[in-house]
C-alpha cells in the first residue's frame, strides 16, 4: 500500500471515529436531559429549582446545538468534494503542460486559463469550508459546554438537600 492510500485510509478512519463521537455526545447530552426532566423532585428551596431549571435549559440548548453541527456535516464534505475536484483538474491540467512542453502558444495560454478559473473555484469552496469550520469550531464549544454545565447545574440542584442535611 502506497503512502496515499495509507493517509486516506488514515484519515477516513479518523472522520468515522470523530463521527461517533458526536453522536455519542448527542446522544449523551438527550439522555441526560430526559432522565433529570423524569426524575426531578421540586421539594426544596426556589434556589435548587432554579438551579435545576438553568441545568436543563442548558442541557436543551447544548443538544440543539449539537444537532446543528450534525446538520452542516454533510455540507462539509460537499465541500470537500468540489475542492478535491477542482484539485485533480489543476493537476491534470499542469501535468498536459509538462508532457508536451511542444504545446502552440495559444493552447499553453488556455491552459493556463483554465489552471486560473480552476483556483478560483477552488479558492471560493476553500473560503466556504474555512468559514463552516470555524462554525463547527464555535458550535462545538457550545455544544461541550453546555453539556458540562448543564450537568454541573442539575448535579448541585440535586446535591444541596444532601450537602445541607449532612451540614445540619
Amino acid at each position: 500500500m502506497d503512502r496515499t492510500a495509507q493517509k486516506q485510509k488514515d484519515l477516513e478512519a479518523g472522520q468515522r471515529v470523530q463521527e461517533r463521537i458526536q453522536y455519542y455526545f448527542l446522544t449523551l447530552t438527550f439522555t441526560l436531559l430526559a432522565l433529570s426532566v423524569q426524575t426531578a423532585k421540586f421539594d426544596g428551596t426556589n434556589t435548587e429549582a432554579i438551579i435545576e431549571l438553568t441545568g436543563w435549559a442548558l442541557l436543551f440548548i447544548s443538544g440543539v446545538v449539537g444537532l446543528l453541527r450534525l446538520d452542516q456535516i454533510p455540507r462539509n464534505y460537499k465541500l470537500s468534494i468540489h475542492m478535491q475536484s477542482f484539485k485533480e483538474n489543476i493537476d491534470d491540467a499542469i501535468s498536459i503542460q509538462k508532457e508536451d512542453p511542444s504545446l502552440p502558444p495559444d493552447k499553453k495560454l488556455k491552459i493556463n486559463e483554465f489552471i486560473e478559473d480552476q483556483k478560483k473555484g477552488f479558492n471560493h469552496f476553500e473560503s466556504q469550508k474555512n468559514a463552516l469550520l470555524e462554525n463547527f469550531s464555535k458550535l462545538y464549544w457550545v455544544h461541550k459546554y453546555g453539556l458540562l454545565l448543564g450537568l454541573f447545574f442539575v448535579l448541585i440542584s440535586r446535591g444541596l438537600p444532601p450537602i445541607r442535611s449532612i451540614m445540619g
